[in-house]
């Protein structure tokens, strides 16, 4: 490899890893507002243990998004889960879990 191919290949792979995707975006910005998440999303409005005010569940990202309708609910929470760990990594966003039942992740906006 010439250093110019190590150089492309380097610049790529800083390009890949600077990129948002689509489903992180919508956790970071769902957990930047969670008061406006709260008043729109469905499951919210029928949660009998809502989460803090700081606080969104997964269950209300995946319905806000429009996933759980459109690609079903298993893949849904899926592509959340996945934005979800993507923005953990960066340090975005902190996960609190808690058990089984449901809703059991909660995700709120990283502050240090």
């Amino acid at each position: 490899m010439t250093e110019t191919e190590g150089d492309d290949l380097l610049s790529a792979l800083q390009r890949r890893r600077d990129s948002v995707q689509w489903n992180e975006r919508i956790v970071r910005e769902s957990v930047a507002d969670p008061a406006a998440l709260k008043r729109t999303a469905e499951p919210c409005a029928n949660c009998e243990e809502p989460c803090t005010g700081a606080e969104v569940c997964v269950t209300a990202l995946a319905h806000e998004a429009g996933l759980v309708g459109t690609v079903g609910r298993e893949q849904a929470f899926h592509l959340v889960e996945s934005g979800v760990r993507r923005a953990r990594l960066r340090g975005d966003v902190a996960v609190r879990e808690r058990g089984e039942r449901r809703p059991n992740r909660f995700v709120s906006a990283h502050h240090e």
